[in-house]
């Protein structure tokens, strides 16, 4: 683990306040400049402060990397402790471990063995690693098992349909969320690495440039995978707007996933239908314990009147409480990381979580032609665009949110 410019440093802070004793933490690292490293090794040692960052390997020198060599956090406390490790980047925080540690635990990393947590106690403890890009997980020494939850990607949004004053127009319809997969493995189940692969998030149709064409239909999200072990299928995209309606995007296919069905295996909300008629609204996204889906986007009527908005993009729920998606208009994308407690716990969240679904297109006059908002990190859909009149680009849909895979290590 290397510290390579002046604006780089390593802190902790707590996911809440102690009871009793702020964590002791130690550390040692070498700096290495073009003459060469220097002897001997440095230290450091300190207490957390509860929610409060604090650095505990400060930044280097300039023309100097920073070799960290060892890292150990023992919970002092009188109750379990969550403990972030993170490495701030010019002020910008990149987690690299997340842990719950029982009372006793130290939380340690080297060069030779990474990351592990030695107990004091028969109580489990876990470590959080969380892949928003494709990668490979190790198995670390003393395992015993992991609970692995897969969030496949978010389909992209259709177009409008583009066509002649006088007609009906449907906006585009909206992409489906992913499938949200978990499994639980014993540590003699798994082989030594395996592949992570996150699936892309369905890109958004472009608007239609053809006149009296229908809307283009968006595109599938990705899958997101754990090997062969664990596997959550993308959504699919929003049709293209025609003269009726804009089809939904469906969400990710559990007779498709792995595990299929089953209590630990949901299937992504699905998109809404982009509408044509003049009174009433297109459809929002569905809403969601898994992805969120997107919104349909709006349409014109054959008495070139739109309707009165589109549909808003999916929201989804954490620990019970309903998170709305966006409402169409001027801020149509969804927001990211609104329910991250993945693992049945309310008290261990991780950093990445489920977004909220894009909102449809929306144009409040007519013949101004607005894009589906896109989908929310991670998971859900983009919303669809809005339709258009010849000679004029119909709205594009909005992009779906890319996949999430993360991995509960249980020691």
């Amino acid at each position: 683990m290397y510290l390579n410019a002046s604006t780089d440093k390593l802190e902790i802070l707590l996911g809440g306040s102690i009871t009793t004793n702020q964590l002791q933490w130690s550390v040692s690292w070498q700096d290495v400049t073009s003459a060469g490293m220097t002897l001997p090794q440095s230290a450091g040692a300190g207490l957390s402060n509860n929610t409060t960052q604090v650095d505990i390997v400060s930044a280097p020198s300039a023309s100097t990397t920073r070799q960290v060599t060892n890292i150990n956090i023992y919970n002092a406390d009188t109750v379990a402790a969550t403990v972030i490790v993170q490495k701030d980047v010019s002020g910008t925080n990149y987690v690299l471990v997340k842990s719950l540690l029982q009372v006793g635990d130290t939380l340690m990393w080297s060069r030779e063995d990474g990351w592990r947590i030695l107990s004091s106690s028969s109580q489990e403890s876990v470590i959080l690693r969380e892949f928003t890009a494709n990668g490979t997980w190790t198995k670390p020494a003393g395992l015993k098992r992991i609970i692995v939850c897969c969030v496949g990607a978010g389909g992209g949004g259709g177009s409008g349909r583009r066509d002649a004053a006088g007609t009906t127009r449907s906006g585009g319809g909206g992409g489906g969320g992913g499938a949200i997969v978990w499994r639980n493995l014993s540590s003699s189940d798994l082989t030594s690495t395996v592949t992570v692969t996150t699936g892309t998030g369905g890109t958004g149709a472009t608007g239609q440039t053809a006149d009296t064409t229908n809307g283009i239909t968006g595109g599938t999200g990705g899958d997101t995978s754990f090997g062969a072990f664990v596997i959550a299928k993308g959504g699919s995209g929003g049709g293209g707007g025609t003269n009726a309606s804009g089809a939904s995007g469906q969400g990710g296919s559990l007779v498709a996933s792995t595990p299929s069905y089953g209590p630990y295996a949901l299937g992504g909300a699905t998109g809404g239908a982009g509408q044509s008629a003049s009174s009433g609204t297109p459809s929002s996204g569905m809403s969601s314990t898994a992805a969120a889906g997107g919104g349909g986007g709006n349409g014109i009527s054959s008495a070139n009147a739109s309707s009165t908005t589109a549909g808003n993009g999916g929201g989804l729920y954490q620990n019970g409480i309903f998170i709305n998606g966006p409402t169409a208009g001027a801020t149509p994308n969804g927001l990211a990381a609104q329910s991250n407690y993945l693992f049945f716990n309310t008290n261990l969240a991780s950093v990445n979580g489920l977004g909220t679904g894009g909102a449809g297109g929306y144009h409040t006059s007519y013949p101004t032609f607005i894009n589906g908002g896109n989908g929310g990190n991670y998971g859900a859909a983009g919303g669809g665009g809005s339709a258009s009149v010849n000679g004029t680009t119909s709205g594009a849909g909005g992009n779906g949110a890319g996949g999430l895979c993360v991995v509960m290590e249980i020691y």
